[in-house]
């Protein structure tokens, strides 16, 4: 075996993999939810992503709300 620098030369042009894991300052909260059925198979559908997704729509819902209540 030889050091990775040795056989690539040029490892630091590399792209770096993305890190996952606990974030540095967490801005999101884990909670456990229970959603109909067919409203997580409907978000599901919609491919990667599909929490991001919902998440967005419950939080213009809650936009919506605030809206309102300032009504």
């Amino acid at each position: 075996m030889r050091p990775a620098r040795e056989v690539f030369p040029d490892i630091e042009a590399f792209p770096k993999p993305r890190h996952r894991g606990a974030q540095k300052a967490p801005t999101k909260l884990q909670a456990t939810v229970r959603f109909d059925r067919d409203v997580i198979e409907y978000f599901r559908g919609t491919g990667r992503g599909w929490q991001t997704r919902m998440n967005e729509t419950l939080r213009r819902e809650v936009e919506r709300q605030k809206r309102r209540a300032k009504s």
